[in-house]
């Protein structure tokens, strides 16, 4: 049995009687329907859903790879003694002149955000200029920020292995791979590992703090 054009038409214009005596279109109904299925109910769920606003590593997660670095206030930094916090890794150096105090702003911004949380929230901060950033210059410039920053560093042949883990790039003047007046160049996201060890979010320079914050309150809550 076909369905001419004539018959939608006059499907549509069928009214429906409401409470009250009033009526009204079933093309409209229909039409107020398909915007709370597909407008409306989508909407609430994106608010009410908590969602991750940085840009999250698939399944299976990667862990954070092993390694050993000094710490610019003493001792050493190894990630499977942060098993149990949230820890967010960020490369960048102390005589950047923009995005890395920016960055290194938002973050504490976003951690006086998170209040009492902080306490499970680790920043650590890796020097990729690690002939110019002594112990004792990280130390000052994270100070500066945030006196629960860690600083990490060493010798360049044992930060490459960290930046080639986390695919973190650097291109340096020295070698003539920066444009004219800038020496250093690099990746600007900082990577979040969740409390088993496992890299969880990317989260890219210029997040709002309260983004950021929201963010690691997802992974706070969640237990590994």
């Amino acid at each position: 049995m076909s369905v001419t054009p004539s018959a939608h038409v006059e499907a549509s214009q069928r009214l429906i009687r409401l409470p009250g005596g009033r009526t009204l279109p079933v093309g409209a109904v229909l039409v107020v329907l398909a915007a709370i299925i597909f407008v409306i109910i989508p909407g609430i769920l994106t608010v009410a859903v908590p969602h991750f606003h940085g840009v999250a590593y698939n399944k299976p997660y990667p862990a954070v790879p092993d390694f050993e670095l000094p710490q610019a206030g003493g001792g050493t930094f190894r990630p499977a003694d942060y098993r149990g916090r949230i820890v967010l890794y960020y490369f960048g150096y102390t005589s950047c002149p923009d995005i890395c105090p920016t960055t290194l702003l938002d973050l504490r911004n976003a951690m006086a955000r998170l209040g009492e949380q902080a306490d499970d929230v680790q920043v650590v901060f890796v020097t990729i200029d690690p002939e110019n950033d002594t112990p004792d210059k990280i130390r000052q410039y994270l100070a500066a920020f945030d006196r629960r920053f860690i600083g990490l560093y060493g010798t360049m042949e044992e930060i490459q292995p960290v930046m080639d883990a986390f695919h973190v790039v650097v291109r340096r003047a020295a070698d003539g791979e920066t444009v004219a007046g800038v020496t250093i160049t690099h990746s600007n996201t900082m990577y979040v590992a969740d409390r088993s060890g496992h890299l969880r979010l990317m989260i890219s320079h210029g997040s709002e703090p309260e983004f950021v914050a929201k963010d690691l309150r997802i992974l706070l809550r969640q237990r590994n």
